[in-house]
């Protein structure tokens, strides 16, 4: 074994729960780490004695860095490929079929009837409160009602768009 080579190994092998919890931080789990850890041993197996490393600690510290870094993207690149490859077998959640939209639609149509054939005054307090924000109780100062008044005409019109929510609209 080289003497470079020979001197950094020393230094991971008694330095090592340093290194590996190090390494963690940035990998994210232990066994990560350790896998990290060891590859890094592995490759200083390799390291040539072209020049001599006059600091070997902030040497190897950066090496553990650099190949915990590596190690991450990798993983990443990996975890991005694999969700790739789900989506195509197994189609995009984001993709929807020509199908789907047509469906999505007419339901949408379908719904807009079910509202438009709310009372006009049960579909402004519905305007009102989920479209615009308003709360009930400024919705009964502008309309000059009861708070009581407001929630029924709430409640009316949420169960009848729950009890049409499901219906076919064909």
């Amino acid at each position: 074994m080289r003497s470079n080579a020979l001197t950094l190994s020393q230094l991971l092998i008694s330095q090592r729960s340093l290194f590996v919890r190090m390494v963690r931080k940035i990998v994210g789990s232990r066994p990560e780490a350790e896998d990290v850890v060891q590859g890094l041993w592995i490759k200083l197996q390799g390291v040539g004695e072209e020049r001599s490393i006059d600091n070997p600690q902030p040497y190897l510290v950066r090496l553990a860095i650099n190949s915990a870094k590596t190690h991450k993207m990798k993983a990443a690149r990996h975890s991005q490929a694999q969700q790739d490859a789900q989506e195509l077998l197994h189609g995009s959640v984001e993709h929807f079929s020509p199908e789907r939209v047509t469906i999505g639609r007419e339901n949408i149509q379908y719904m807009e009837e079910v509202i438009k054939a709310l009372p006009e005054r049960t579909r402004y307090i519905l305007f009102l409160n989920r479209i615009q924000g308003v709360s009930q109780q400024r919705i009964a100062a502008k309309l000059g009602i009861s708070t009581t008044s407001v929630e029924r005409h709430m409640r009316r019109a949420l169960d009848v768009i729950a009890m049409n929510r499901h219906m076919d609209p064909s």
